[in-house]
């Protein structure tokens, strides 16, 4: 498991690595689609409001004109006006009429045809326009209002400019009306344009709903604003591509998607290459039989225990009695199932800390960590011979198993070879015991 578990982590850094610079290229490719969809959406609001602003401009504003004739007669000469009226909205087709309102009430309007409903209309005690009128009133300026529903019907807006006489009292309203559907077609302002959403806010002065058009979801967005400016008015314009600030990205997706696809290509390769080099590691430390460590690797284990700790350890060595006699009469593939279940015994007294290598055909080292004394050593011995030494079944016959066991403790000071040889010659003292009792050649 912990070698799957290498394999996988070092499989990961290797595509994390691939990937990081990959994934950096690509956030920096999609920040720049975002700041180029930006500068299009702004040059392309620029354009949408340069286009609204300058046609309000040019026809809001005659209620300045209106005001200056009205004030430079001592009468109102209607018919004149009606001819300034007529003139202005030959010329400019985004205004609907201009009307006389005296005390608020409108009396006039050019053209009358289609606008009649209108006369009589008390705008100062309309609920809908008496906000607007209060402030154009209160401030002695023109005050601008809409896009609001008219009486007459459609779409509207008024800019009311409110006349005082020369003795400061109020007299009526001046009031030039733009359509508001002539001013979207006029201004070429579309709800889509060029792959971007638009859309329109006005504040209703009457704290009552806002005025919105157009796609109006882009205002719950991170959409861009520009402002329209009306007199003592503002309307808010937003802008927001089709397809979100990243749209036109979809390319540069598909060639990721093949990076990503090779990526995954050689992480497989990675984790199959580490894979396969535990694997040969490990089989080149291991006995390929029994599945112990192998001598050189045992030696080196070793080694490495005894200089890293000072501690008292056991060093065992185990060689099998007659074990020539096994192989000869039950052959040499029992004798390699001998070997396996007598290494499975010996696990038995090797904790994760010890080892256990196979140093011979039959001969087996043991490193058995933290065995204080002698006393302890001799009890692992015995309880290691009484467990090994168990007998197995070959088919129906019973096979004694003999092993003979040479110990040493480490805190003597010795260098791996000098207790190696010391366990040896204390294994080979115990065998010939062993040899002379059972009489095994």
């Amino acid at each position: 498991m912990k070698k799957k578990l290498l394999s996988l982590t070092v499989a990961l850094v290797a595509a994390f690595l691939l990937i990081w610079p990959a994934f950096t290229i690509q956030q920096e490719h999609l920040a720049h689609r975002r700041q180029s969809n930006k500068l299009a959406a702004l040059q392309e609001l620029n354009t949408v409001t340069e286009n609204i602003q300058i046609l309000l401009n040019t026809s809001l504003y005659y209620t300045d004109f209106f005001e200056v004739y009205l004030k430079t007669h001592d009468s109102i000469p209607i018919n004149e006006m009606g001819d300034f009226a007529e003139t202005i909205l030959q010329q400019n087709n985004i205004i609907d009429n201009v009307s006389l309102a005296p005390q608020g009430i409108v009396s006039d309007v050019w053209p009358l045809e289609g606008n009649e409903s209108a006369i009589g209309h008390d705008t100062i005690n309309d609920p809908n326009r008496s906000k607007s009128i209060d402030k154009a009133i209160k401030l002695k300026t023109a005050v601008a209002q809409g896009p609001v529903e008219s009486k007459q019907g459609g779409l509207k807006i008024f800019n009311r400019k409110p006349i005082f006489l020369e003795n400061g009292k109020f007299w009526g309203f001046i009031t030039v009306t733009v359509d508001f559907e002539e001013l979207i077609l006029k201004s070429h302002l579309n709800s889509e344009e060029n792959g971007f959403l638009l859309a329109l806010r006005v504040e209703d002065i009457s704290g009552t709903d806002d005025f919105l058009w157009g796609n109006t979801d882009i205002f719950n967005k991170n959409a861009l604003y520009q402002t329209v400016k009306l007199p003592n008015e503002e309307w808010e314009i937003g802008i927001y591509p089709e397809k979100g600030w990243s749209q036109g990205y979809s390319l540069f997706v598909r060639e990721q998607a093949y990076y990503f696809a090779l990526i995954t290509v050689i992480f497989l390769l990675v984790y199959r290459f580490v894979d396969q080099y535990q694997v040969h590691r490990y089989e080149s430390k291991r006995d390929s039989l029994t599945g112990v460590y192998n001598k050189k690797s045992i030696e080196q284990i070793v080694r490495r225990k005894l200089w890293s700790s000072k501690q008292s350890h056991a060093l065992i060595v185990i060689d099998f009695n007659n074990f020539k006699y096994i192989n000869d009469t039950f052959g040499h593939i029992f004798g390699d199932i001998v070997l396996k279940k007598s290494v499975e015994r010996m696990h038995q007294f090797v904790s994760s800390n010890g080892a256990i290598g196979r140093v011979g055909g039959d001969e087996f080292l043991l490193f058995i960590p933290n065995v204080p004394d002698e006393n302890q050593l001799r009890e692992i011995s015995k309880s290691l011979s009484q467990i090994v030494n168990q007998p197995l079944m070959h088919k129906e016959d019973r096979i004694e198993v003999s092993i003979s066991i040479g110990a040493t403790l480490t805190d003597l000071g010795l260098t791996f070879d000098e207790l190696y040889n010391q366990a040896d010659i204390d294994m080979y003292r115990y065998k010939s015991t062993v040899k002379s009792l059972e009489g095994y050649s």
